[in-house]
């Protein structure tokens, strides 16, 4: 009598052609053989987005929305300092949208040049802000901030395999 209970294959058949029922293992391949055309097997695909690329932009998304602040407060406080407080939100708003359109080219892979921009422009208003901060015998811990995501932004840009991936492009 067959204990079979339908036309499908039986499950206890599996692995019946090879010892202690192993699967057949994969032909060995060199790692450039699984490389696609026109990459480099050390630093990944050309097309794949290096991470120094994603976290700069992550970075210009961040310092864009701290800037997005500092223009509101300083629109915020116009009435009280005098026009000078909405020429620094305006900066400060320019800065900001240089900021998000450079990340976005950046994701995208068009260019890093804005956001490299952006870079370079957010760490000279920190400069400038925290030697203003200390010529009045205060400190600034944001114009810190704004400093040190800047050049963060810029050097992650200039990473070999940063150039590479848009130079590829």
């Amino acid at each position: 009598m067959s204990t079979s209970s339908g036309p499908g294959p039986d499950p206890g058949a599996a692995g019946q052609d090879r010892p202690g029922g192993e699967l057949p293992a994969e032909p060995a391949r060199a790692p450039d053989a699984l490389a696609p055309e026109g990459s480099d097997p050390q630093h990944g695909p050309a097309g794949r987005r290096p991470p120094q690329v994603l976290s700069a932009a992550v970075l210009g998304f961040v310092v864009a929305f701290f800037l997005l602040l500092n223009a509101v407060v300083a629109f915020a406080v116009t009435r009280a300092l005098g026009p000078l407080a909405a020429v620094i939100g305006v900066v400060y708003l320019g800065l900001t949208a240089l900021n998000v359109v450079g990340a976005v080219q950046a994701v995208q892979g068009r260019s890093s040049v804005l956001l490299k921009t952006a870079g370079t422009v957010t760490v000279l208003l920190g400069v400038l802000s925290l030697v203003a901060a200390l010529a009045q015998g205060r400190f600034d811990l944001s114009a810190l901030f704004s400093v040190a995501v800047g050049v963060g932004i810029v050097v992650l840009l200039v990473q070999p395999a940063a150039k590479r991936w848009f130079g590829a492009r």
